[in-house]
């Protein structure tokens, strides 16, 4: 029962946090690019026709890193079962 409370817990924190950090980055991002307008409007845009160069390749390494981390972990527990399966002694 504990570690399902736990697990609820964490969950509702993981949200909250993660909501917060949503609207935070958000209110930086729309600053920043006020600032770099005002500053220098032609190298603002150059950056912005120039930022897809740099997203693109990073989002498919997350995906690599992704798939690669679903299967370590589906590995892990393939370990963490045998393993019980394994040293579990009924008696």
């Amino acid at each position: 029962m504990s570690r399902l409370n736990n697990d609820v817990i964490g969950a509702q924190q993981a949200i909250s946090n993660t909501l917060v950090t949503i609207i935070s980055n958000f209110v930086s991002l729309v600053a920043t690019l006020a600032i770099m307008l005002a500053l220098e409007w032609r190298l603002t845009l150059l950056a912005l026709l120039i930022l897809p160069l740099f997203v693109l390749p990073a989002r498919r390494i997350g995906r690599v890193l992704r798939d690669l981390r679903r299967q370590s972990m589906q590995m892990n527990a393939e370990m963490n079962a045998t393993m019980n399966e394994t040293l579990n002694v009924s008696g």
